[in-house]
């Protein structure tokens, strides 16, 4: 049974992963490879591998087209004006050179999409100056949702003795524009037959968020404020969450509401 489960497995990373796929056609005859015994490994060599391969790419171009639709909403708003959506990226000569990389779901592969779609989208005709942070704030959001799956779970409470550290994935960008302003101006042009002559405006706004995906599997943007960086400077794992506080300066009362914020978000994990 257990092999059964195995060989399944593989079958489905075979699909999912263009360099195993690929090395699977290279290992040596008779040899076992990736969790598969000898003889499953030559069962499917001994299939059309062409045509396994052209399965898995169009997975992949539907995997990444649908990730891209999701994450890139506003940019795709603003395609009624540049006549670039985001999702198109998937169609282009740039992603085939991709596809023999891919991993699905990965953060490598995420960070490759994300790249090519902020340069897809840069030399857009009649963009907003604002389009190319637009543009950043979605690809966070689709590099925070990839990596390795874990079951949901309720993060823990912040206590005074809980010792923290901040997530590795959790990422800080620094933007110019008052972005989340515009965010429902721009849906709101998907219900108009005739839209404005000119896109929704920005203000200029120094603005930091930090990106995570949640113990709950959600992606979470948050505001990464002087005190909240002033605050996660001192979570080294070994202070407990009270003597952390007492170094920031900050009240006990604060300093812990905080941390539970951040805890339940994702950004602060338990040392």
């Amino acid at each position: 049974m257990n092999d059964d489960r195995a060989f399944q497995d593989s079958i489905i990373r075979l699909l999912a992963d263009a360099p195993f796929r690929h090395a699977l056609t290279h290992v040596d005859e008779g040899s076992a490879y990736g969790g598969m015994t000898a003889h499953q490994v030559e069962g499917i060599r001994a299939g059309d591998a062409r045509r396994v391969d052209r399965f898995a790419k169009f997975l992949a171009r539907q995997y990444y087209r649908d990730r891209i639709f999701l994450f890139h909403k506003y940019s795709r708003a603003l395609a009624r004006y540049t006549g670039r959506s985001p999702d198109a990226v998937v169609h282009t000569p740039e992603f085939d050179h991709l596809l023999p990389t891919v991993i699905l779901g990965s953060r490598s592969t995420a960070r490759d999409v994300s790249r090519l779609v902020q340069a897809y989208l840069a030399d857009a005709r009649n963009a907003p100056p604002y389009a190319s942070e637009l543009a950043r704030y979605e690809n966070a959001q689709l590099l925070a949702e990839s990596g390795p799956r874990v079951a949901p779970v309720t993060p823990p409470r912040a206590r005074a003795h809980l010792a923290v550290i901040v997530n590795p994935d959790a990422a800080v960008h620094h933007f110019s524009w008052n972005l989340p302003a515009i965010f429902q101006p721009l849906l709101e042009l998907a219900a108009l037959e005739d839209i404005p002559s000119r896109p929704p405006e920005a203000e200029h706004a120094e603005l930091s968020l930090v990106f995570v995906r949640s113990p709950r599997g959600r992606v979470t943007v948050l505001r990464w404020t002087e005190t909240v960086e002033t605050l996660t400077a001192f979570f080294d794992g070994e202070r407990a969450l009270g003597d952390a506080i007492d170094a920031a300066g900050l009240n006990p009362r604060d300093g812990l509401e905080t941390a539970s914020a951040l805890l339940d978000a994702g950004v602060l994990i338990p040392a």
